[in-house]
């Protein structure tokens, strides 16, 4: 009974996460997507010819995503999951989506990017193959910008799902399990996953922050790029600002640009107060903001002593 307990209140936990979103520049890339979750057609099963443009889809399943199809499924004691995956099958689906885009993206950097999508998912853009993610728990993203229509001329989005069982020690669940975003930037923007934030010194005085960033040039000529970044306080109050040395990037380079910002008497990250602040930055070519990325950061010390244990911001805490 005891372990069963145990498992009930793992799943509890597991549910309240899930339901407890986290911060808004934390749900993607920076906070640059639009959602493309909704206004899918959906089929367990394989179809023939459903990477194709012209494929009447019209019968499916009409859904919003995410969508775990496994969960949807009878359970089977004759299931290749076995116990471990729930006794409930996984196989192949498809996904599609028909979606318009305005004129004024045309010329932008656009990539459909999934948080996760259970398991071998190939993606095709009008009829033309994208890729393959093999496995199912790592988000990933595609430039779909040169298979694109503009104005009143349709795409069409298509997604097959295989899931191969045994797949997992666990219910993996199967499908595109969480959120889809369409992400439209400048040519000149912060690259995918391109973001990367220290805090280095940290005290009660002072704490900074050294960011190392990933510009991406997908523009046709070079450009002189400049980073401008913010810190905000949790009621939106700007505390500290740096800027990168210039850069000059080629077309179609990606370059790494470095800001160190410092913040004056930081309120500290604690379990009693986890504090966290809004890090903004902006891609500047000429004076001019192209692309912005947000970031969430806070500021904590924790020090692990083999005499005296752990201590976070200078308090002994029992782990």
């Amino acid at each position: 009974m005891k372990n069963y307990s145990l498992m009930i209140m793992a799943f509890i936990s597991i549910k309240m996460m899930a339901y407890n979103p986290a911060p808004t520049t934390d749900v993607y890339n920076g906070g640059r997507g639009i959602s493309f979750n909704d206004s899918w057609n959906f089929y367990h099963g394989d179809a023939s010819g459903a990477s194709g443009i012209a494929f009447n889809d019209a019968s499916w399943r009409k859904l919003n995503l995410p969508h775990d199809f496994g969960i949807e499924n009878a359970f089977n004691p004759s299931s290749p999951a076995t116990s471990e995956g729930g006794f409930l099958d996984g196989g192949v689906a498809w996904y599609r989506k028909t979606f318009i885009l305005p004129d004024n993206y045309n010329g932008k950097s656009i990539s459909i990017t999934f948080d996760g999508s259970f398991m071998n998912t190939e993606v095709w853009i009008n009829g033309n193959y994208i890729g393959i993610r093999p496995y199912g728990f790592i988000t990933f993203q595609y430039d779909i910008t040169p298979f694109l229509k503009y104005g009143s001329t349709a795409n069409v989005i298509a997604v097959k799902i295989n899931n191969i069982q045994k797949s997992c020690r666990w219910y993996s669940g199967s499908g595109i399990y969480r959120n889809v975003w369409l992400t439209v930037l400048n040519p000149v923007h912060i690259a995918f996953c391109g973001s990367a934030v220290t805090t280095p010194l940290v005290s009660n005085s002072s704490a900074s922050i050294a960011m190392n960033t990933d510009v991406q040039n997908q523009a046709t000529i070079s450009q002189n790029v400049t980073l401008s970044s913010t810190v905000f306080d949790n009621t939106g109050v700007s505390v500290a600002s740096g800027n990168s040395t210039s850069k000059v990037l080629s077309a179609g380079s990606t370059n790494s640009l470095t800001t160190n910002i410092t913040v004056s008497t930081p309120t500290l990250w604690s379990l009693e107060n986890p504090y966290l602040y809004t890090l903004k930055t902006y891609v500047m070519i000429n004076s001019l903001k192209v692309d912005s990325f947000s970031s969430t950061v806070g500021f904590r010390n924790a020090v692990f002593n083999a005499n005296t244990g752990f201590s976070l911001n200078g308090k002994k805490i029992k782990i």
